[in-house]
């Protein structure tokens, strides 16, 4: 098989399908089970039946390295105007004389929707086609019906299309797809589409295009930007020649068929161009000037990587370099994280010349991609007896909402998933969960705030990050929960600052405290939770929550509009 299988592509040959009237197939890996090649999100495009025969019908996507995806065109045949919706499960280690055999195992729950533009109206998929495309952000909310509604985001503005298969569905405001419509900016940028299961669909998220900016036309320059390209990424080349400029993109799109952006920019323009915090520098160019402004642009607005391309004796004629122009510059390491510099830039793999230097970047560039997108999962506590409250805090109600589900609306706003932790008072705790909140029960509430913490970390995934909410601080709102997950991509992890200077929760915790819960659960901290701990952390984003209080007994709730049910009339 011999497709294009990155987003961009799967996006662009869907749209240019649209355009001409085409009728597509797309396919949804929507399951898992045992080992898989692909994760849940995955997408496959498929021509519609009667216009290819099965093995010409895969388009772009992918589900597997090349075993399965005819096997998927075969089986979704039937997937017409009439029947527009098909649900297939294949098993790849099946032996039987309908089985495939295959070695890697796993159980693959597959969503498969008729794609018509005659039918469905071009524009019902051409807002979320084309954000994919052009490397936008957009989310489609998924059932068993197939696609409920779409969002795309472009200039800030968020735009939302109900519709599936010609028919309008109206979104029920306290359905999970409502209430799940987190924010934009807690999506980490990635290469690849994530799904969220909840119990009666799939959140179904594909991020922004990564973006690497490379400074330098030289033959490096040119390899790593067609490799990173041919990863999904979105590559901008920037030099003061624009002859050479135009060269390299002939050549990124002679040898990939895809286009690198361009900037004509001289050492002083390079220095002042705006970067993204999420976007990667890549200083190329084998001059001193071009690379001395490609780290000072950088390290001014807080890139999250920075690499340079060059031996041990340029990078010490490079931070020389550095020495001196930042003594003009002060406010150069007033960025709002530490900008990460390395010299020489990629996997030490010894590598020699443009290819193995490509190969030693974009292995660099895709374990720190893997490591910013990993999911984001909420650990709200809510175990504790509350004994000086005399009810439990997180049944606190507003006369809008308890505290409990105020916690799980804002924790969903930037969670993959989220743990409520019960124990003391457990039934009516547990009768405020929302449909697709996890509850874990510690049996050893007694034991304080150290075991419900251990218990909820315990129940995310191994490869979540973990951010630990506490429902009774009504000060934190979803902007501070948004700020200390973009935060946490550039540090090991995130805390907020208590007027006075102490840290504490809301607080992403750092990987390798959370790897060391899971290992050992009985890892005592104290009853206080991670906080006196986290105190003594220098490597952690620091982020200020001006409104630190929290509800500690039924005076403090009740000045701060907070009562048990049920409410004084």
């Amino acid at each position: 098989m011999n497709v294009p299988v990155t987003l961009e592509a799967f996006g662009t040959v869907l749209r240019e399908r649209l355009d001409a009237g085409r009728a597509s197939r797309l396919v949804t890996l929507v399951g898992t089970s045992g080992p898989s090649y692909a994760r849940p999100g995955a997408m496959l495009l498929l021509a519609a039946p009667d216009e290819h025969s099965p093995d010409e019908a895969v388009l772009a996507g992918y589900l597997s390295g090349g075993c399965l995806e005819e096997e998927v065109a075969a089986r979704s045949v039937g997937v017409s105007p009439t029947e527009p919706v098909l649900r297939l499960s294949i098993d790849t280690s099946d032996e039987g004389p309908f089985g495939l055999g295959l070695a890697c195992g796993g159980t693959l729950d597959l969503l498969v929707e008729w794609v018509d533009a005659p039918r469905d109206g071009a524009s019902a998929w051409r807002s979320w086609v084309d954000a994919i495309a052009e490397g936008r952000p957009a989310r489609r909310w998924l059932t068993g019906m197939g696609t409920q509604a779409r969002w795309t985001q472009d200039d800030g503005i968020a735009t939302k299309a109900v519709q599936g298969h010609g028919i309008m569905h109206p979104l029920a405001e306290n359905s999970v797809a409502a209430w799940r419509e987190r924010s934009w900016d807690a999506l980490a940028p990635d290469v690849h589409a994530r799904l969220t299961a909840g119990p009666d669909g799939w959140l179904h998220e594909v991020p922004a295009r990564p973006t690497l900016r490379i400074v330098g036309t030289e033959h490096e320059a040119s390899v790593v930007a067609e490799t990173m390209r041919l990863h999904g990424w979105d590559v901008e080349v920037i030099a003061p020649s624009r002859a050479r400029l135009e060269a390299l993109q002939a050549r990124v799109f002679e040898r990939t068929g895809l286009e690198a952006r361009t900037v004509v920019a001289d050492a002083e323009r390079i220095a002042s161009l705006t970067v993204g915090s999420e976007d990667r520098v890549l200083a190329a160019s084998h001059r001193l000037d071009l690379d001395v402004a490609a780290v000072r642009m950088a390290r001014r607005q807080g890139a999250r990587w920075l690499g340079v391309i060059g031996s041990a004796r340029r990078e010490a004629a490079l931070r020389s370099a550095l020495a001196e122009v930042t003594r003009d510059v002060p406010d150069e390491a007033g960025a709002a994280w530490p900008v990460r510099l390395e010299m020489p830039a990629g996997l030490n793999i010894g590598a020699r010349g443009p290819q193995e230097i490509a190969t030693a970047i974009a292995g660099r560039l895709t374990a720190d991609l893997r490591d910013v997108a990993r999911p984001t999962w909420v650990v709200i506590p809510a175990a504790g007896a509350a004994s000086r409250m005399g009810f439990a805090k997180a049944l606190l109600h507003d006369g809008h909402e308890t505290l409990l589900a105020r916690a799980q609306r804002l924790a969903w706003r930037v969670a993959d998933g989220v743990v409520v932790v019960t124990g003391a008072r457990r039934d009516e705790v547990a009768s405020e969960l929302t449909a697709d909140t996890r509850e874990v029960q510690v049996e050893d509430w007694r034991a304080g705030m150290r075991a419900s913490l251990h218990a909820g970390i315990a129940a995310t995934p191994d490869d979540a990050r973990v951010l630990v909410v506490l429902p009774d601080m009504p000060g934190v709102d979803g902007v501070h929960l948004e700020r200390l997950v973009q935060a946490s991509r550039h540090a090991s992890g995130a805390v907020s600052v208590y007027p006075g200077g102490r840290v504490g929760a809301p607080a992403l915790l750092p990987h390798d405290l959370v790897a060391e819960v899971r290992l050992d659960p009985s890892r005592s901290v104290g009853d206080v939770g991670f906080g006196p701990w986290l105190q003594e952390r220098r490597d952690l984003a620091r982020i200020l929550l001006e409104d630190a209080r929290d509800l500690d007994d039924a005076d403090a709730a009740r000045a701060a509009g907070w009562w048990p049910a049920p409410l004084p009339s």
